[in-house]
């Protein structure tokens, strides 16, 4: 986990401005409000799967840029990165508000029986991190 958050200092470090007057582009991590996986008992490996991710827009110029994936061996670590694009300013969203993405996962032979997922729920940049968890059995058929 350490080197998917090292990973996303050195995207966030390279965080665009543009000549442009007031135009600031920046990644973070969002917060990750509800995870729903797969209704499944177990995954198939070869089959694919979808975990539908909420998280938190935390202005109005907030939007899904992509989910960063660390994998070690059965346990799979993903952050949902948000991209803030302000041009002229944003306003902060006081209500809760989310948006859902489909993180889209195929199961293969990973040695193991079974997976264990590690949703980033609330990033603090340390070990102090939360997760929404989850584990599943994998079976060949």
């Amino acid at each position: 986990m350490k080197r998917l958050l090292l990973i996303f200092l050195v995207v966030a470090s390279l965080a665009s401005c543009t000549s442009r007057t007031n135009f600031i582009e920046t990644s973070n991590f969002a917060r990750v409000t509800e995870v729903q996986p797969p209704d499944v008992d177990t995954l198939i490996i070869g089959q694919d799967y979808e975990f539908v991710v909420s998280y938190r827009l935390e202005t109005t110029c907030d939007s899904f840029e992509e989910f960063l994936i660390e994998e070690d061996g059965r346990d799979i670590y993903i952050g949902t990165v948000v991209r803030t694009v302000a041009e002229s300013g944003c306003d902060v969203i006081n209500d809760v508000v989310t948006e859902d993405e489909v993180f889209l996962f195929t199961a293969e032979d990973n040695g193991f029986n079974r997976y264990q997922f590690f949703f980033l729920q609330n990033p603090q940049g340390n070990d102090n991190s939360s997760y929404i968890r989850f584990e599943i059995p994998l079976a060949s058929e």
